[in-house]
């Protein structure tokens, strides 16, 4: 069963979720951003033997820690980022999908000191996702021209398509709700900056699209991620 909302503006997430007070003023709590590169694929089941395939995208976040106990952290993000992948079935006919979405994942971080500059920390949590916009490319077969050889059989024409995807209320589901794992290594530069290295598993639990007769099963979001970020400290 697909999950509905009526939230329009995905922006809203980012005041519901970011813990704003009191930011600033505690010893508990860190902002830090990273960037880096998806790979995303689409996990589906198909009656007609299309085939799914991942492909690159970008991400770019901004996270609050707040700490809770010596060990446990609290981690609220706000994240720009890519979900593209490609299918094509077993002639020629192909598309690559450009998918950009907002995600909002809330999680739980367990973190440890290995050196008394470096950490490493594991996360799990949830996740909201507000899908952005969609571009595809590809082939696709061009019914109004068809040719025949010699001996009459008729075959259709491929040509390359370009175009941004105009979203259908009826078909596409834009909200996205998944769990989220990360795995962390941080140093300590100076007393208030550190730097980090970051990877990201997003596993979505509902499908991009509402109804698909191409698909025996809903498809979904399967994105790994590598990011590198900064940190600073309010203390």
């Amino acid at each position: 069963m697909l999950i509905k909302t009526n939230i329009k503006n995905p922006f809203l997430f980012l005041f519901l979720l970011l813990p704003v007070t009191p930011i600033i003023t505690t010893a508990q709590t860190n902002i830090s951003f990273d960037t880096g590169i998806t790979y995303n694929k689409l996990s589906l089941n198909s009656r007609n033997n299309i085939i799914s395939t991942s492909k690159e995208g970008y991400i770019a976040s901004i996270n609050l820690n707040h700490k809770l106990t010596r060990l446990l952290i609290l981690e609220t993000s706000a994240s720009m980022l890519q979900k593209n992948y490609s299918i094509k079935n077993k002639t020629a006919i192909y598309q690559n999908v450009k998918n950009t979405y907002f995600q909002f994942p809330v999680s739980l971080k367990y973190k440890t000191k290995l050196t008394n500059k470096l950490s490493a920390s594991g996360t799990l949590g949830v996740y909201y996702a507000y899908w952005l916009r969609s571009n595809i490319d590809g082939l696709a077969p061009n019914v109004f021209e068809l040719s025949s050889d010699n001996e009459n059989v008729e075959s259709i024409k491929l040509e390359y398509i370009k175009y941004a995807h105009d979203f259908n209320s009826e078909q596409d589901n834009r909200s996205e709700f998944g769990w989220v794992g990360k795995v962390e290594l941080e140093y300590r530069i100076f007393k208030n900056f550190s730097c980090q290295l970051k990877g990201h598993y997003y596993q979505s639990l509902t499908s991009p699209q509402k109804q698909n007769p191409e698909l025996e099963q809903p498809g979904y979001n399967n994105t790994f991620a590598a990011t590198l970020g900064f940190g600073y400290y309010f203390k």
